[in-house]
């Protein structure tokens, strides 16, 4: 705001030398202090509307759990209300179960709580049966709950929300904060 008042008192001293210059000239200066004026009154604004630090708006590029090799990312979600991300990625060549295997060595590796896993043979949907094997994985590391869904054939596409290559899995990886301390 200091600035603000500032440039209008120098717009005023300047108006007040310039009355003695040509008409013209006035004009073209005064058009341009009131540009100068205006531009800095804006750029006043927006730096108070904006975050306290760019990184605020900013989403990790990946998920702070380890991922398989040749994961590749399709889709990021984020969710505000509750502060949860989801990664999708796609996996060419590697299967469910490879998946339950990294994951498990990942939690003996890394001291992860309430670890737990299912593994869906038989899945349905709107009442027909879709191929696939799906499994989820559900664990906690410090402050966060993970969720992690992997599926191949139809469970995967679904998962996925988009077709899947032949000989593609999905791996689903959600995040959100948690107070639970008790599995």
């Amino acid at each position: 705001m200091a600035n603000v008042q500032s440039a209008t008192r120098s717009a005023r001293a300047l108006f007040e030398r310039l009355s003695q210059a040509p008409r013209a000239a006035y004009q073209v200066i005064a058009v341009i202090l009131l540009v100068a004026v205006v531009g800095e009154g804006v750029a006043l604004l927006v730096a108070l509307q904006r975050p306290a630090t760019a990184a605020a708006n900013t989403l990790p590029m990946q998920p702070s759990v380890a991922l398989p090799t040749h994961s590749n990312l399709s889709r990021l979600e984020f969710f505000p209300d509750s502060h949860g991300e989801l990664w999708y990625y796609t996996i060419n060549g590697s299967t469910v179960d490879a998946m339950s295997s990294f994951y498990a060595a990942q939690a003996s590796q890394r001291g992860w709580r309430c670890y737990t896993t299912a593994k869906y043979i038989s899945n349905m949907r709107d009442g027909q049966p879709i191929t696939g094997v799906g499994l989820q994985i559900t664990f906690r590391q410090g402050n966060t709950q993970y969720t992690v869904v992997s599926g191949d054939q139809q469970y995967g596409s679904v998962t996925l929300g988009d077709t899947l290559d032949s000989g593609e899995i999905v791996l689903r990886i959600t995040e959100e904060p948690t107070t639970k301390t008790a599995c």
